[in-house]
């Protein structure tokens, strides 16, 4: 997927890998969903292949970057500093971040993961929508942004994740038909 240029661009690429997200969703019986992740991550880099344990942890963990995002932008469009990672991390640890995230979601069974990652992405949206082209793509509109775009951002919480989403579980499910 090419990187948005445009709001409408943005919108196009979440909703689109949104809707794909969601069909694979819909196409998957209860106990593939359920089942845990056996794939082969031998020759897989990052963390999160061996963070993740199935479906439901993939999901959550999508939504609670939403969260991450919802979080800071209504704090510092407030008025009230915040960093983009929880308290204590950084870009180079928010790996260890997502470890913790995962290990509070674990009581958290499939059906309310998918109602909070809705929701979720529904309030990503709409604040989305808030926001011009120039408040999106241009530096330094906002301090708290550190150099960057609202837009590098947006795409990594949205349609980058959902991407990555799909991909993830795609490989569960080739793993179960093998």
């Amino acid at each position: 997927m090419e990187k948005a240029k445009t709001k409408t661009e943005i919108i196009e690429q979440a909703n689109l890998s949104y809707d794909q997200l969601e069909e694979l969703l819909a196409s998957m019986t209860s106990e593939q969903i359920n089942a845990n992740f056996k794939f082969d991550i031998s020759k897989d880099k990052g963390q999160h292949w061996t963070r993740d344990k199935n479906v439901r942890d993939v999901i959550m963990h999508v939504h609670d970057w939403h969260v991450l995002m919802l979080d800071w932008l209504a704090s510092n469009l407030n008025d009230q500093p915040q960093d983009f990672l929880k308290e204590g991390y950084n870009w180079r640890t928010y790996g260890d971040m997502n470890v913790e995230l995962w290990k509070q979601n674990q009581s958290v069974d499939y059906e309310a993961a998918m109602e909070r990652f809705r929701a979720s992405h529904k309030q990503v949206m709409l604040m989305f929508d808030e926001f011009s082209n120039e408040d999106l793509f241009e530096k330094n509109v906002y301090p708290w942004v550190g150099g960057t775009t609202l837009a590098n951002y947006f795409i990594p919480a949205t349609a980058s994740h959902y991407v990555w989403a799909i991909k993830k579980i795609k490989k569960h499910l080739k793993s179960i038909k093998a």
